[in-house]
């Protein structure tokens, strides 16, 4: 077919130019649907308006939950449950993909974990909070039940926690507050 085969060095060399730029890549595939590769250049983050949808097209899409959770355990154990209650979870490993993947999907919640590798929980929900595009979206910081981290936690920009193991009520409930969190702050304060 005159074609020539390539070294099978593409994912080598932009796994080092993304390295090197303190970036990462990565991979998500689905059995039967194909791989997405990601390359996150940190400091090269494009940000568009996502465009609004209209009622109708809203209630029948399934709400995305953008969740760091590298374990297969907990995913399966922790979070495969939200997906029974009208959500979507999208998994990454670290706090950089966090955000890349937040930027790209614009999703309908945020869990965020303790101890995250490569950009720690409190800088991924600053930066998010900070961004127009994603400051709307609730950011959760997922703890171990039994561990009190509120005083860790206080003043940074998470919006709810949420214990975990959690339940269904627990888990609607912690949403909520998020919720309500994140639109009393973003409506305009009256000028008297």
């Amino acid at each position: 077919d005159g074609r020539s085969e390539g070294r099978g060095l593409g994912l080598t060399v932009a796994k080092q130019i993304s390295t090197l730029h303190g970036g990462n890549i990565w991979v998500q595939s689905v059995e039967g649907k194909g791989s997405t590769f990601f390359v996150l250049f940190p400091n090269v983050i494009s940000r568009t308006e996502v465009p609004k949808q209209s009622a109708t097209a809203t209630a029948k899409k399934t709400k995305k939950v953008l969740v760091t959770e590298s374990a297969p355990s907990k995913q399966e154990g922790y979070y495969e449950l939200v997906g029974r209650w009208g959500y979507e979870p999208v998994f990454v490993k670290d706090g950089g993909e966090a955000v890349t993947m937040a930027y790209h999907l614009v999703p309908d919640l945020i869990i965020l974990t303790e101890n995250l590798p490569k950009m720690h929980e409190d800088l991924v929900a600053e930066l998010l909070k900070s961004d127009p595009i994603t400051q709307p979206v609730p950011v959760l910081l997922a703890v171990e039940s039994g561990v009190n981290p509120q005083k860790k936690y206080d003043t940074l920009a998470f919006d709810q926690l949420l214990k975990v193991p959690f339940n269904r009520e627990t888990f609607h409930i912690a949403v909520e507050r998020a919720t309500k969190k994140v639109h009393s702050h973003s409506k305009p304060k009256k000028v008297a």
